[in-house]
């Protein structure tokens, strides 16, 4: 049964793949054209054992408190595990498409505004 259902995942996600290929959504010739190799690079992508690592530099966590794909607990335990200076901002109401949230982006733009050196 385990092998059906990773088939059926291979399958479909290979026919995403070539959907997005084929609208032009994804142009870069080195992008796999397997669909197992693109799924199996989510696991090596682990930002909790990487974000203690932008110390010193600033960093700013923003999440909404109604994302449904990734937990606001998330954003919380990459907040435990990062060194100052950081901040983190959750967004009550929002969801997980936080760039086509007005308030977000405000708060994004007026944060790197801070920021950023002005000589």
């Amino acid at each position: 049964m385990g092998q059906l259902i990773r088939r059926k995942t291979e399958r479909s996600s290979q026919s995403v793949i070539n959907h997005f290929r084929s609208i032009g959504v994804i142009r870069d010739e080195d992008f796999s054209y397997s669909a197992e190799e693109w799924l199996s690079g989510f696991r090596l992508v682990n930002p909790i054992e990487y974000v203690a690592g932008v110390a010193p530099r600033p960093l700013l966590l923003v999440h909404g408190s109604q994302d449904k794909i990734v937990d606001v607990s998330h954003a919380c335990k990459l907040y435990d595990r990062a060194k100052e200076p950081k901040q983190i901002i959750i967004i009550d109401g929002t969801g997980h498409r936080l760039r086509q949230n007005e308030r977000a982006v405000a708060i994004v733009i007026d944060w790197l505004k801070s920021h950023t050196k002005n000589d």
